[in-house]
């Protein structure tokens, strides 16, 4: 391992100190995402760690940025991710529910029972608070389609419709009980942010050998066209 210099060791203490202050309110987000039980929710923690590492890997560029937001962005994107590559996009978004039926101390309630897409809209307008103009852009969808969404799944909250429902559903994602961070989770995040580092660099290089060969390649062309007389 190579030796940090002066100002990167001051940025991996700072980041070290930023996931573990972070760390159990962006799993729990991740963990109403997935709707796995608190208790056990490996997906969420995943989630998690490699939203972190993304973090890390952009340490030395936040210039005024919330690290925060950043992360949660990082979190959104990586499930997003998996719900269309990994499940498909057919089952990803129109499949139900995703996580382990929660038990006693974990209830998830209606939760469980929303699509993907939705629970996602739930959270992040809800729970994180963004409006539905931000939460449009995170997910790929209109504001107008993030509150169509927002209504629809906050009926199987509350009675009725509206405020009420808005209402109970918020107390329900607040109720989740709390998940456990995994010891050593700031450590690991680092581990994986140096080699998501290194990949951006490898891209980088193969980029500029890309270009300088293409570039090579015209020149040639060109004075073979026009010859050397």
């Amino acid at each position: 391992m190579t030796a940090l210099g002066v100002g990167e060791e001051r940025g991996e203490e700072e980041f070290r100190a930023f996931a573990a202050a972070s760390g159990g309110r962006l799993l729990r987000t991740a963990t109403l995402f997935t709707a796995e039980d608190p208790r056990d929710c490996p997906l969420a923690r995943r989630l998690l760690v490699e939203a972190l590492a993304r973090t890390y890997a952009r340490w030395g560029r936040i210039d005024g940025e919330d690290p925060y937001d950043l992360a949660r962005v990082e979190l959104t994107r990586g499930y997003l991710r998996r719900i269309r590559f990994r499940r498909g996009v057919r089952e990803g978004w129109r499949g139900r529910g995703g996580g382990v039926p929660p038990g006693p101390g974990g209830d998830l309630g209606p939760l469980v029972q929303l699509r993907p897409l939705v629970r996602m809209v739930l959270v992040l307008r809800l729970h994180e608070g963004i409006d539905a103009e931000r939460a449009g852009v995170l997910l790929g969808i209109t504001a107008g389609r993030v509150d169509a969404l927002t209504t629809r799944a906050t009926r199987g909250f509350a009675a009725g419709a509206g405020p009420r429902c808005e209402a109970a559903a918020r107390r329900a994602l607040a109720a989740v009980r709390l998940p456990a961070v995994p010891v050593g989770m700031p450590e690991r995040a680092v581990a994986e942010g140096r080699r998501v580092r290194g990949r951006v660099w490898v891209v980088r290089v193969l980029g500029v050998v890309g270009v300088l060969l293409g570039v090579g390649v015209l020149v040639a062309v060109a004075l073979g066209e026009g010859g050397w007389g």
